[in-house]
């Protein structure tokens, strides 16, 4: 519990964490159904063809693992940032 009239100031600790939750495993889980996508278009016909032999197919799941990439600047904000972010959450630990 905390102070009277901190609510909002408590809970928001919680929140930041749930975010970064609830983020990390909606990518995690993008990742997962491509991977399943793939897999699978290689074991289903259609139209008397692997699904991986129909150029649209091929391009769709392109487009999947397109959207997933990090551009340059994705990646050396993620550089910057984690060292952050693993700072922030160590002083979220310790404060009482």
């Amino acid at each position: 519990m905390s102070e009277e009239g901190r609510g909002i100031a408590s809970i928001a600790n919680m929140l930041t964490v749930t975010r970064i939750h609830n983020s990390v495993a909606a990518a995690a889980a993008m990742r997962r159904v491509v991977q399943l996508a793939r897999d699978y278009a290689t074991r289903r016909s259609a139209f008397g063809r692997l699904l991986k032999d129909h150029p649209l197919h091929v391009q769709t799941l392109a487009r999947m693992e397109e959207t997933g990439l990090a551009s340059p600047l994705d990646t050396h904000l993620l550089r910057l940032l984690t060292p952050v972010l693993k700072l922030y959450t160590a002083k979220q630990v310790k404060e009482p």
